[in-house]
C-alpha cells in the first residue's frame, strides 16, 4: 500500500512528458484561438461593410433602418424606447465634426449644410473678435475730431452738419464690406441666410434680382444676431447707426424702436455716447493746446 502511495507521490510530483499528439492538439487549440482572437479584432470598416451586406441580405435600406430605429419601441429594454434612440442617433451625428463636414458637402443637405446652434455661435464670437463692424465700439482720434459738431444738441442736428460728417464716423460702415465679412469669418451663417432668402421661384419674363440688395440685409441680420448675442461685444455697428440716425433728425421715438429691433442703440445710450466722445475730443483739444504752448 505504502509502495502504490509512493508511486502517486512520484508521477504527481514529476509528471512525464507530454506525448507528440498531445503537443499537435495543444498547437492546434492555441492557433485556433489565436484566429478566433484575430477575427474579433477586425478593423470597424470591415465590421461596417458587414453589416451593410447583413442589410442588403435583409432587403433592408439605410433610411428605412433609421426611420425604425427612430420611430418604433425596441425589444431590449431599458434605452430602447424611440425618444432615446433618437437622441443616440442625433448625438452620434452632431457630436462627431468629421461627420458634419462630410454631410455638409453633399449636395442633399442643402446650400448651407447641416448647421448647428453651436457651430453658429463659434463664428459669430469670430466676427466679435475680428475687431471689425461687429466687434465693441471704440473711440479713436479720428471719430473724436468729427464727433464735436451738434453732439450736445438732443433733437435737430446742429447748423451746418452734413450727412457726411457722421459717414465719417460711420468709417468702414459699408454694408458691401460687412457682408463679405460675414462671409469670410461666418460661412455657415452666411450660407444659411442665402439659402433662406432664395427666391421661391424663378421667373424668366424678370431680370435676375440684385445680390447687393440681400447681401446688405444679411449684413444687418448678422448684426441683429450679434447684437442680441453680446450687447456690449458686439455693439459698434448698432452705436454708429444709432448715432448717424440721431445726427440726421431722428426722433426719440424712433430711435427706441429701433434698438427694440436691435437695429441700433435706444436714445439714452446713444446720446450717452455722443456726450462722451463730446468730452473725450474736448480732453484731446485740451492736451492737443498745451503740447503746442
Amino acid at each position: 500500500m505504502s509502495g502504490e502511495y509512493q508511486r502517486r507521490q512520484s508521477t504527481r510530483l514529476n509528471p512525464p512528458p507530454p506525448s507528440p499528439q498531445r503537443i499537435a492538439s495543444s498547437t492546434t487549440t492555441n492557433g485556433r484561438r489565436q484566429r478566433a482572437r484575430g477575427s474579433q479584432r477586425h478593423s470597424k470598416a470591415q465590421r461596417v461593410d458587414e453589416i451593410c451586406q447583413f442589410m442588403r441580405k435583409k432587403d433592408i435600406t439605410l433610411r428605412e433602418f433609421i426611420h425604425v430605429y427612430v420611430t418604433t419601441q425596441g425589444s431590449g429594454g431599458y434605452g430602447e424606447r424611440p425618444t432615446t434612440r433618437a437622441k443616440r442617433l442625433a448625438e452620434a451625428i452632431y457630436g462627431q465634426p468629421e461627420v458634419l463636414d462630410a454631410l455638409q458637402g453633399h449636395p442633399a443637405s442643402g446650400t448651407a449644410g447641416i448647421v448647428t446652434v453651436k457651430a453658429l455661435r463659434k463664428e459669430m464670437k469670430a466676427l466679435e473678435a475680428a475687431g471689425d463692424m461687429f466687434s465693441a465700439y471704440q473711440v479713436d482720434r479720428r471719430q473724436e475730431k468729427t464727433s464735436q459738431a451738434g453732439i450736445g444738441q438732443e433733437g435737430q442736428p446742429g447748423d451746418g452738419q452734413k450727412l457726411e460728417d457722421y459717414e465719417c464716423i460711420l468709417g468702414d460702415m459699408q454694408f458691401g464690406q460687412m457682408h463679405e465679412e460675414v462671409n469670410v469669418r461666418a460661412p455657415m451663417l452666411c450660407g444659411l441666410l442665402n439659402g433662406l432668402m432664395a427666391p421661391k421661384m424663378e421667373r424668366k419674363d424678370r431680370a435676375p434680382r440684385d445680390p447687393s440688395k440681400f447681401n446688405h440685409r444679411i449684413a444687418i441680420i448678422t448684426s441683429i444676431l450679434c447684437y442680441s448675442r453680446a450687447s456690449e461685444g458686439s455693439n459698434k455697428f448698432p452705436r454708429v447707426f444709432g448715432a448717424f440716425l440721431h445726427s440726421n433728425g431722428v426722433k426719440r421715438r424712433v430711435l427706441d424702436l429701433f434698438h427694440q429691433f436691435g437695429l441700433c442703440e435706444g436714445y439714452k445710450g446713444v446720446h450717452k455716447h455722443l456726450e462722451t466722445v463730446a468730452e473725450q475730443a474736448k480732453a484731446s483739444l485740451v492736451s492737443l493746446s498745451i503740447d503746442v504752448d
